[in-house]
Order: structure tokens, then sequence, then C-alpha cells
């Protein structure tokens, strides 16, 4: 869930205030373009308990999105 509002930090403040004119189809589609950060509810109890599993593992998740990460640019190196 919070990865779902970090790209909120990024919008400019120009942006943000003419959210209404620039995307006009955001409330059509359901979402409130006036809240900031944006609320996206509360996860399910699987999405909570991924999520608090990742955090209690994040070292082993990062060892191996970088081996991910080295394998397949050795794979896109050999490729070429």
């Amino acid at each position: 869930m919070e990865a779902l509002g970090r790209w909120a930090n990024f919008v400019p403040d120009n942006v943000r205030h003419d959210i209404h004119k620039i995307a006009p189809m955001l409330s059509r589609l359901g979402y409130d373009a006036d809240a900031y950060p944006p609320t996206y509810g509360e996860p399910d109890a699987i999405v909570a308990s991924n999520t608090l599993l990742v955090k209690q593992n994040e070292g082993y998740y990062q060892r191996k999105a970088q081996d991910i990460f080295h394998r397949a640019t050795k794979f896109a190196a050999a490729s070429l």
C-alpha cells in the first residue's frame, strides 16, 4: 500500500492545483482528485500478510532482486 502513493511526492504543486483541468477523467473514473496523498483503502489480509513478510525479510528479498538483475544483465549482454 505504501508504494501506491509514492508517486504523489513527485507531482509538482502547480499540477496538483490544476489537476481537474489536466486530468478531468480522474473524477469520472471514481478517483478523488483532491485527495493528497491519494487514499486507496485498506489492503485485504493476503496483501497485508505478504507486505509484513517482505518487510521482515527485507535483506533476503534485496539479495534475490540483485541476483535476478545480475542474471538478466548477463543474459542481455550474451544476446548482443
